[in-house]
């Protein structure tokens, strides 16, 4: 779990879910349960959670602080639930299906690459589609495919349609030779606080400063 992770987790996610189903978020036993449940189990919806949250059952894995997430996989169930939780339907929709969640992540970081990439491109959104219509024949001209049209999902032995788009990207602005970055001169650092987008480069990460109520 990131520090960014930990601090949305206490300060947004678990305070929400506590809003709504009237606990005290500073009821640190009630949350290691929920989040020892959510991790062990894949619900289909609020009801059977609380069910089971409810009832003397214990969850297989057992979290002794929040520091036992371990990986993309822990904080996709974690926030989907918690966002299941406080009434957020797409988080709901996330319960149980980790692909979604990675999809919607690597649609997110394909968005900051088109907002750097239009520091040097008159028009990156057009880069984009062209992009995803030269890449994948489906769609039509009058319904092309989008963004949103791409899954996660590998094809057989290739990287998904998402992988594959934020691959080309990532050449286009940071290939050695002829990646507009490149060209322009720009660190990934400069490139990235220009175009306004989170910067996790090694400088970044070193300013941040966590302060947390208590301890997980």
């Amino acid at each position: 779990m990131t520090d960014a992770q930990r601090v949305t987790l206490m300060a947004e996610w678990w305070p929400n879910a506590c809003a709504v189903q009237g606990w005290q978020s500073k009821d640190r036993e009630l949350r290691l349960r929920v989040l020892s449940f959510a991790v062990s189990y894949a619900f289909e919806d609020q009801q059977q959670f609380l069910e089971l949250l409810n009832s003397e059952a214990e969850p297989p894995r057992v979290l002794e602080s929040a520091s036992d997430l371990n990986g993309r996989g822990d904080i996709d169930a974690v926030k989907a639930c918690l966002l299941m939780l406080a009434d957020n339907l797409k988080g709901a929709g996330e319960v149980g299906r980790p692909d979604v969640g990675r999809a919607r992540r690597l649609r997110a970081a394909i968005r900051a690459q088109v907002k750097c990439i239009a520091l040097y491109h008159l028009n990156a959104e057009g880069l984009l589609a062209k992009i995803i219509r030269d890449k994948f024949k489906a769609g039509s001209r009058a319904m092309p495919l989008t963004l949103d049209d791409l899954t996660a999902a590998p094809i057989g032995e290739k990287p998904s349609q998402l992988d594959q788009v934020i691959r080309r990207l990532g050449g286009i602005l940071h290939n050695k030779k002829t990646g507009l970055r490149v060209r322009a001169g720009d660190s990934i650092h400069d490139m990235n606080l220009l175009a306004g987008v989170n910067c996790s480069c090694k400088r970044c990460a070193g300013v941040r400063l966590v302060v947390m109520e208590q301890p997980f």
